[in-house]
Formats: structure tokens, C-alpha cells, sequence
């Protein structure tokens, strides 16, 4: 009989704010909805989900959204391996770009081991981007966060998150399209960029990808949308783009090509920063693009929408020399150059307040913001006025006396900046000096000061809203304050508040504090090690220079203790009469005991000259026993006095090594007699002691490299031990034999952890992964992704129901035992499966770089779609449904020639008919997977789609799906559906039904809408005019002021007054 095991998943992380992502792209940042000055609640992504803090009220996230395993494997709960690389967020929903470029999902209590790459942001819903490639759709809970809440619990959805499949590679950014109604602001669309410079427009009504643009090179930096309307009303809606490749492209999204490509090659290079800002100025609404470069300089453009086709149809007009300036919707305003304490490194973000009158700028690399004010349309005309004055006087002042010297400027002389502006004009136009007389950047910018952060700023956003005050008396001073947060790269963040005061309108003066820090929530530097308390309820872990305690159960952190600048390395729990402490081991060789309920020092020894590398604990009834391994070629032995009030450490035994110690271990047997001490030097041997006489007893050889970790099994039959040469070997701890050598790791071995009263154990490496095995049957039973970076540290709890995991990534990985029963052989296949996947990704990567790269004329958008497993899936059930449809057509056409009685319903087609059966099938497949499903389809299934897509059109069965399915199935095989004379006459069936049916629809929808804007109108109507005389409104019923209702009027009525009949009757009672 075959051997069992159960499914580990991962169910939750902790201890991570700001994730430790590879890529360059900066950190993007969202507020949720109703989010104020004064009540701040911030969401980022934060490795495999996106967390929602309070900024007030503490560290810890008050939600965590999150999606499950794509694969349908296990209890389907599992957080998936991918990484959330950035976000955008619209009034009520979460989207968010995915590194996994596969699905996006929301799903309870469980979080993806995709890591969060970028998000965007907009009341309660959230876009984000992921690194797997998927593009996952999340709503927010407008609900207010009560006392009930549980902060470590996941977001629990109440419907399936929306999934958009398109991207092969990792989504770098994400930007949702808001659009200006009469009253309110709505999404519709959604725009992606990913590191293979495409960009993909979802529509988020139809949850489809409606085509991909190709243009940019290289890396996709920054999206935004543009949308207004002309002089004639006619709207444009424009996409811009950047990228690495030093190209700024504006695309317009109904055309689906380029109008305009703003190359900053020769001047700033790959282009890293990008935004749009608008505001009004006489009445007229003007916008301005802003770029930031390798360069010092900062560039704007003035965007304008204008009728290319009406002026001179530049867009089809192919010749290089159409550069006429007035048909380009972007004009070059100028630049403005860096304060000159500024670092050389490039600009990583440009953001602008929701009021449009701030602008701030960060740095790669740098803990500088930089702060800006835009000046309002009167200010910046007084002051294009005021260097139109002097450059006037200046040009006068060299036609009159050329030989006068330059006088010196003082300390309280105005800045010349205009001359700086009119050279950054000059090397991009070179027809600038002819416009001197038009606004340059420096007309409508003001500096302020600049926000210095305690650390490296990955990227910062401004909190909503704008605090004014004003004090009485004669000076007549206004205060104004705004606050930025910033995410550090040590995992903190930051707020700063900016006090700007102006006395009579006149002088202003600025003062930029640190308001507030949050940095108890995640450590700042990689985890080097974790352990677990007796109850396996409290968590310890440990990194360079401090030390947190967590609440298992609850996610949460207890208590920070900081190390007084010691280098941990080592931790582990140390029970003193019957309390439970923290002992550390330190890379100056010192041993400190740390009071958990204080976080003071109680005691701390110089143990060895250098590192202690690794500890264990051996206690018996009578007394603790410490035995730690360090650097300095020894292993030392320590026991645990207990005096009045006072713990100390007495140093007892010392074994003397040939070599650097790495690891150390006691055996589990309680028998002192036969109890075992294992050490693993430098020498890549593993020695084994008896531990009462300290008398050699094995010598386990056989690593090419250094053991770095061993353990052994509760029962002490069984050593492990695993080592730089990615090799795990299984040796006996009787005669000291090789059982076997186990391969799997892609690097070095840093932890191996035996689970309780069994022989399997669970393997942690640099290669980012765990890996779970059995040592009985030397097979690898599971591999467990999701960790960013090297995993150094893993625990087992005493049970076997869960483990954690730490790494260099500064997250803790929850994994739980579910009731899952794992079958190798399926595991076996699905890793080989993800490998061939990969690598025919990579392939068919480079094989459209080459071919760009060999035909220079490639289209400019494609089809939006992607090749995944489900879609192929859904492509089978297509089939398989058409199989089983003909098949009962046939069948039903037989009986009906050959037998009278009725025709009962066949039980695989769910009780329907053939063509209702078909429709069911195709609702069933998710919107954002049908195009690609349908293009499966071989072209003798596509006919028999077609007639029964005909059928339900004649029936009126599902015009829109069907309609849609017509439209793409024609489009996509134009010219096999054109050879095929066959198809000739569905075809013209076809387009009069869908012609009818669409109009047939389209008018009754309009007619509903007309219903409900009139029964709105009179609902408002009648507010506005009973809304002085009382509280309570006549708008119990409205639709009975319209003919409409009336019973139920009547019947509202009748219960009101029976109610307060009852009532009366009750008092006198």
C-alpha cells in the first residue's frame, strides 16, 4: 500500500509593509475611499497581497486582500506565489498588476505567493498588476473598520474577483480610466503595461482585453489617460505612455495607433517618471504632461486636443517630413532643473495632490522629495509678465552699452531662472527663441523645500485634502498644511506634514517635518532566524540589529526589542522558571538572555571571540543546558543558574573543533546515556559526540561543500543534513551510513527541520524555495513557492499542523496542513508541466523580439489575448458541447420519424435542448477567457457553432453573447469563412437577425432608461419641494405620482395606520 501525505499550503504572511522587489519601478501607493487629511487609510502592496493601514491608528493592516492558487489544487484556499507589483484604485474597487500573468482572483483567508508589483487606486476599487502577468480586480469594503474587525484576516469577497489574462511577463504598471459624468465619476476601462513594452486596454463592463498596443521597446514606466473634448464637443480619449526606451508615446484609443512620440533619447534618455495634470484656467480646461529622466532637467509639455483629420489628415500621411507642430497634441514647454543639493541619481516618480496645486518628486536610490507648488493661472501670468519685463530691461541694457560689466548679485537678488528655461527650450526647438513671449514651465511652477526620509524612499504619494487655518489679528496669517507618506526601503513609512504660512498674502514660509513612523510592523533588513514558544502560539524572529515578537494566531506583533546595535544571528526560546524567554546569539560572539514581557537585557555574556553561528538547548528535569557553535573553531557548553531575582549563564564544558563551527544539534532521546551532539565544521564533515563525555562517536563525511544545517529525528535514528553543495544526505546514526543523497535545490541548503514523531522533513535554500520529503521513501513530496528572496530560517510546530518560514524577503509565510491528500505522480507532472510552460514562454519571447528586430513595419495594436490552460479547457468544453448537441439532434430527429411518443429530456444536457444547452456552455466560460477558447476551435466545429448560434438568434435566446461570439468568429476567420461557399446563406441570415435583435434591444434598454430618468426627476423634484416643511419626505412611494404603484401606496398607507393604531392601543394599556 502506498504512503500518504497531506497538502501544506500557504494561508497567510506577516511582517511585511514594503516589499523587497527586484525591479526598478517605484513603489506605488493608493488611498481607500473616504480617505481625509485627518483619517488616512493607505493600501500598497505588500508581496502576495495588498494591505489596507491605518495611519493613525497603528502598524498592522486592518485588511489584506489577496487572491488563492490559480491551479485548481488542494482545498483551493491556498495564497498564490506571485508577487503584487503595482495598483490603482477607483471609488469602490482594487485592481491591481501581477507578476504571475495569469489570473486575478480575491479569495478568503488565503493569500497568492505572487508578489504585488504595482496598484492604482480610486475610492473602493483597486486595480493591480502582478508578477506572473495577470491583471486581479478587487472591491473594497466601504464599510467603516469597528473594534470587531479582525486585522489578520483576509478580505472575504462576496462574488469572484475579476481575472484578466494578457501579459506574458510581469505587469509593471497599472492605470484605471475615470470618466466624467453629469453628477458622478465612473470606470470603464483599464490600461496595463508590462516589462516586454506592451500595453494591454481592458474593458472592466465586458471583462475582456479589447487590444494590445505595441510600440515601446523596452519596460513600460508609467500609463496615464487623457480625455476631454474640443472645441466642436467631440471627445478624444488618449493614452500616454512611457518607458525605458526614452520614448513618450500618445495614443489614440480610437484609431488604436500613435500620434505623437516625444523622444527624450538625446537628452534625458530612458524616461522613469511621468504624469498629466490639468486645471483651469479663464474658463478653459489646460493640461500639462510632466517627464523625468536620466537627466537634472524636469519636462513639460502642453497638451491640447486637436481634429488630425481635419487638419490635413496628418495621421495618413506616412512621410517623414510632416512635422507640421499644429497637428501634434503635445508642445514642448521647457524644463526646470534640480535644486543643486540634489544627488545624480534619475527621478523615479513625479506625483501631484488631488487638488492639483502640489507637485512632488523623488529620486532613485535617494531620501530626498522634492516640493513644488503650481502656481494658480493669475500667479503664473503675473510672473511670465514679470521675466518678459526682464528680459526686455536686459536686452535693452546690451544694445545700449555693451562694454557695462555684469553687476554681482546679492543674497537677496531674485533668482534668473528664465535664462536656464530658454537654453532647455533651445536644444529641443529650434524655432524657441521666436516664442520667448509664450509660458514656459517656470512660468507656473514655485519651489518650496524639499522632505528628507530616515531611509532609501521606494515611493510616496500625497494623503488627500488640504487642512487651512487662519489666525485673527493684524499680521492676517494663513496656515496651510498638506501631508505626504512615503514608503522606505526599510520597510517603514513615513509622514511628513508641510506647514506653509502666509502673512498678508505676501511672504510665505514653509517648514517640512517627520509627523509620524510605522516600522513595528515588518523588520528592516532580511530575517536571519525563527523560532516558536512551547504552546506554538508565540513567534520570535530575528535580524541584524532587532528582534519581534508575533502572536501566531492573530498575525500580530507583541513587542520590538532592539539588540543595541549587535549583529543577531542565532535565536532560540529558553524557559526560566517556567517563563519563557529569548536567548540570541551575536556575530561579536555574545550570548544575551532577553526578558519577553520588559524587552530588557537580563543577562549577556562575551561567549566567544566571534560569531556564534548556531545554538541549541538540551533540558532535563534538573537543569537547561545551552551548547552553542561559533567561529572560533570550538563549541561550548552553558548552563542556567537561577539566583535571587538574577539569571546567569556559567560556562561548563568546552569541545575543541579543527574548524569553524556552522551548526549544532543535540539528539531527542531523554536517556543522558545516549544522548548525542552533532557538529558541522568548515571542513564539510558532520562529527558526532557523545554528549555526557564529550567521546568521539561518528565521523559523517561525504559533502563536497560545507554542511550549513542538520537536525535529527525525534527518534534519533535518522541525521540530515544539508550544505552549500545543494545536496541534502540522509545518514544513520547507528553505524554512521549513507542512506541516500537527495538532489532538488538550485542553491545552497540554509535550514532542514524534521516534523514530530516522523521521518519527513522540510528543506529551505537560497533558491527561494521549501521543499517537503520523506526520508523512508527518499522522495520529494512537495515544493512550496512563494518567498521572494533566499529563505534562511524554517520551524515546524509541535503538532505538524503548520510551519513558518523567514527569509531575506522580511516576510514570515504561514503554511498550513490542509486535508488534501498529495499523488506524487500528479506533482511530478505539474512541475514538469510549469517547467516546459517557461521555457516555451522564453521561447516564444525571443522569437517576437527577432522578428521585430527583422521587420521594422509591425502593427501597432493586436488581439488582446493569451494562450493559458483555461482557455484551452474552455475550448475543449466548447467541443465536447457541440459533440454532445449534434449527437441529440440526430438522436431527437430519429424518434421523431420513427416513434409518436413525446421526447424526454437527456439527462447530459442538463434537461435542456441542444441549442440552450450550447448557450449555457458559453456562459459558463469567463468573459476575459472566451475569445481565446473560441480560437481553438477547428473550422468544422466553427460551422456547427454558427447554426446554433443562428437557432438561438431566431429564438431571441441570448442576443448579446451570441452577437459577440458571431462578430469574433467572423472576424477572426475572415478568409476561411469567405473560401467556404457553404456559409454564404447563414451568413445573410445571420446579419438580418443580428441587426434586428441588436435594434430590438437597443431600444428596449433605452426605453428603460428613459422610465428610470423620469421616475429619478420626479423623485428629486419632490424632495426639493417638501424638504423645508418636515423631516419626513413623501418619498414613500414614487412610482405612485406616475400611475404606477398605487396598490402599494395604498398598502404602505393602510400599514402605517394600522401600526400606529397598535401602538396607541398598547399605551393605554
Amino acid at each position: 500500500m502506498d504512503k500518504t501525505y497531506l497538502r501544506y499550503e500557504c494561508a497567510d504572511t506577516f511582517s511585511l509593509t514594503i516589499p523587497t522587489s527586484s525591479h526598478t519601478n517605484p513603489l506605488t501607493l493608493a488611498f481607500s475611499p473616504g480617505t481625509t487629511i485627518n483619517n488616512s487609510s493607505l493600501l500598497l502592496p505588500s508581496g502576495s497581497y495588498i494591505s489596507a493601514l491605518n495611519l493613525r491608528t497603528g502598524d498592522e493592516p486592518l485588511r489584506k486582500y489577496g487572491q488563492s492558487n490559480g491551479e485548481v489544487i488542494g482545498s483551493g484556499n491556498a495564497l498564490n506565489e506571485e508577487e503584487c507589483c503595482c495598483l490603482d484604485a477607483f471609488g469602490g474597487v482594487v485592481v491591481s498588476g501581477w507578476s504571475d500573468g495569469g489570473r486575478t482572483t480575491l479569495y478568503p483567508n488565503a493569500l497568492n505567493e505572487e508578489e504585488c508589483c504595482c496598484l492604482d487606486s480610486f475610492g473602493g476599487v483597486v486595480v493591480s498588476g502582478w508578477s506572473d502577468g495577470a491583471v486581479r480586480l478587487f472591491t473594497l469594503d466601504s464599510k467603516k473598520d469597528t473594534k470587531e474587525t479582525k486585522p489578520h484576516s483576509l478580505e472575504i469577497p462576496k462574488s469572484d474577483p475579476l481575472v484578466l489574462n494578457g501579459h506574458t511577463g510581469a505587469v509593471r504598471v497599472v492605470q484605471l480610466e475615470r470618466t466624467n459624468t453629469d453628477k458622478t465619476t465612473v470606470i470603464g476601462r483599464c490600461a496595463s503595461g508590462g516589462g516586454n513594452g506592451r500595453i494591454v486596454l481592458w474593458d472592466l463592463v465586458s471583462e475582456t482585453g479589447l487590444y494590445r498596443l505595441t510600440g515601446h521597446t523596452g519596460r513600460i514606466t508609467h500609463l496615464r489617460f487623457w480625455a476631454s473634448t474640443t472645441q466642436g464637443n467631440t471627445r478624444n480619449d488618449m493614452l500616454i505612455s512611457s518607458g525605458v526606451d526614452g520614448l513618450v508615446k500618445i495614443w489614440d484609443l480610437g484609431e488604436q495607433c500613435c500620434v505623437q512620440t516625444l523622444s527624450t533619447g538625446g537628452l534625458g534618455g530612458e524616461v522613469w517618471a511621468m504624469n498629466v495634470v490639468n486645471y483651469v484656467d479663464k474658463e478653459e480646461e489646460k493640461w500639462r504632461l510632466v517627464t523625468g529622466c536620466n537627466d537634472v532637467q524636469i519636462r513639460f509639455w502642453d497638451l491640447e486636443h486637436k481634429d488630425l483629420k481635419e487638419d490635413g489628415d496628418a495621421m495618413d500621411d506616412d512621410s517623414p517630413t510632416n512635422t507640421d507642430e499644429t497637428t501634434l497634441p503635445a508642445t514642448y514647454m521647457g524644463s526646470i532643473h534640480r535644486p543643486p543639493s540634489q544627488v545624480s541619481s534619475h527621478i523615479s516618480q513625479i506625483q501631484f495632490h488631488n487638488s492639483h496645486q502640489y507637485m512632488g518628486i523623488s529620486y532613485h536610490n535617494s531620501r530626498i522629495i522634492d516640493l513644488y507648488k503650481v502656481l494658480s493661472p493669475h500667479e503664473s501670468e503675473a510672473k511670465h509678465k514679470r521675466r518678459l519685463k526682464r528680459q526686455r530691461e536686459k536686452e535693452n541694457k546690451k544694445k545700449g552699452d555693451k562694454a557695462e560689466p555684469t553687476p554681482t548679485r546679492g543674497i537677496l537678488d531674485e533668482d534668473d531662472d528664465d535664462d536656464a528655461d530658454d537654453n532647455a527650450v533651445d536644444l529641443l526647438d529650434p524655432e524657441a527663441p521666436q516664442k520667448v513671449a509664450t509660458r514656459i514651465a517656470n512660468d507656473e511652477l514655485e519651489y518650496l523645500g524639499s522632505a528628507k526620509t530616515s531611509g532609501k524612499c521606494r515611493g510616496f504619494t500625497f494623503c488627500p485634502g488640504v487642512k487651512k487655518s487662519s489666525t485673527g489679528g493684524n499680521d492676517n496669517t494663513n496656515n496651510t498644511t498638506i501631508r505626504i507618506v512615503c514608503g522606505l526601503s526599510n520597510n517603514s513609512i513615513e509622514v511628513h506634514s508641510v506647514d506653509m504660512v502666509q502673512v498678508d498674502n505676501k511672504q510665505t514660509s514653509v517648514s517640512i517635518n517627520k509627523s509620524s513612523t510605522l516600522d513595528m510592523y515588518g523588520h528592516s533588513t532580511g530575517i536571519r532566524s525563527l523560532n516558536l514558544s512551547s504552546s506554538d502560539e508565540v513567534a520570535v524572529t530575528l535580524s541584524k540589529q532587532s528582534l519581534k515578537l508575533w502572536n501566531v494566531p492573530k498575525r500580530s506583533c507583541i513587542r520590538s526589542i532592539s539588540l543595541n546595535e549587535s549583529y543577531g544571528l542565532c535565536c532560540r526560546f529558553l524557559s526560566v522558571n517556567g517563563k519563557e524567554d529569548v536567548l540570541v546569539g551575536t556575530r561579536s560572539g555574545g550570548l544575551k538572555l532577553l526578558d519577553v514581557d520588559s524587552g530588557e537585557i537580563r543577562c549577556e555574556v562575551n561567549a566567544h571571540e566571534r560569531e556564534i553561528w548556531d545554538l541549541d538547548i538540551m533540558t532535563t528535569p534538573t537543569t537547561t543546558t545551552i551548547m552553542t557553535g561559533s567561529a572560533d573553531q570550538t563549541v561550548k557548553f552553558w548552563e542556567v543558574e537561577n539566583t535571587d531575582n538574577e539569571t546567569n549563564l556559567v560556562h561548563t564544558r568546552t569541545l575543541q573543533m579543527k574548524d569553524d563551527v556552522l551548526s549544532v544539534r543535540f539528539s531527542n532521546t531523554t536517556d543522558l546515556e545516549k544522548k548525542l551532539v552533532a557538529v558541522s565544521t568548515l571542513d564539510s564533515t558532520v562529527k558526532v559526540f557523545f554528549a555526557d563525555s564529550l567521546k568521539f562517536f561518528l565521523n559523517l563525511y561525504g559533502h563536497s561543500l560545507p554542511a550549513l544545517c542538520m537536525d535529527i529525528d525525534s527518534e534519533d535514528d535518522i541525521l540530515i543534513s544539508g550544505g552549500a553543495d545543494k545536496s541534502i544526505k540522509i545518514w544513520g546514526l547507528e553505524f554512521g551510513d549513507t542512506h541516500r543523497t537527495l538532489y532538488g535545490h538550485s542553491d545552497s541548503i540554509t535550514c532542514l527541520k524534521f516534523a514530530k514523531r516522523s521521518h519527513l522533513f522540510f528543506s529551505a535554500s537560497k533558491d527561494k524555495t521549501i521543499r517537503y520529503w520523506d526520508a523512508d521513501s527518499f522522495q520529494q513530496i512537495l515544493l512550496l513557492n512563494g518567498h521572494c528572496a533566499e529563505v534562511n530560517t524554517v520551524v515546524v510546530a509541535k503538532s505538524g499542523g503548520f510551519l513558518l518560514s523567514g527569509g531575506m524577503d522580511r516576510q514570515v509565510r504561514v503554511w498550513e496542513r490542509s486535508r488534501d491528500i498529495v499523488f506524487l505522480e500528479e506533482e511530478r507532472e505539474r512541475e514538469l508541466e510549469k517547467m516546459l510552460d517557461a521555457q516555451d514562454r522564453g521561447e516564444k519571447e525571443g522569437a517576437n523580439r527577432n522578428e521585430e528586430d527583422e521587420d521594422e513595419e509591425q502593427p501597432q495594436s493586436e488581439a488582446a489575448v493569451k494562450k493559458s490552460v483555461l482557455s484551452v479547457a474552455g475550448g475543449d468544453r466548447i467541443m465536447e458541447a457541440l459533440e454532445l448537441a449534434d449527437q441529440e439532434t440526430r438522436e431527437l430527429l430519429l424518434l421523431s420519424k420513427t416513434s409518436s411518443k413525446p421526447v424526454t429530456n437527456n439527462p447530459l444536457l442538463i434537461g435542456m435542448t441542444p441549442p440552450q444547452y450550447i448557450l449555457f456552455i458559453l456562459k459558463s466560460i469567463k468573459p476575459s477567457l472566451l475569445e481565446q477558447s473560441l480560437l481553438v476551435l477547428p473550422l468544422h466545429h466553427l460551422e456547427r457553432l454558427l447554426y446554433y448560434l443562428l437557432i438561438l438568434l431566431r429564438r431571441g435566446m441570448g442576443v448579446e453573447l451570441c452577437a459577440k461570439v458571431v462578430v469574433f468568429l467572423i472576424k477572426s476567420h475572415q478568409h476561411q469563412i469567405v473560401s467556404n461557399h457553404n456559409l454564404s446563406i447563414p451568413l445573410r441570415e445571420l446579419r438580418k437577425l443580428l441587426r434586428n435583435r441588436l435594434s430590438q434591444n437597443q431600444d428596449t434598454i433605452g426605453f428603460n432608461l428613459a422610465g428610470l430618468r423620469a421616475v429619478s426627476q420626479f423623485h428629486q423634484e419632490k424632495a426639493q419641494a417638501f424638504a423645508g416643511i418636515g423631516d419626513e419626505l413623501p418619498g414613500d412611494d414614487v412610482w405612485a405620482g406616475l400611475g404606477f404603484g398605487s396598490d402599494v401606496a395604498a398598502a404602505l398607507v393602510s400599514k402605517k395606520k394600522s401600526g400606529s393604531g397598535d401602538k396607541k392601543r398598547q399605551r393605554k394599556e
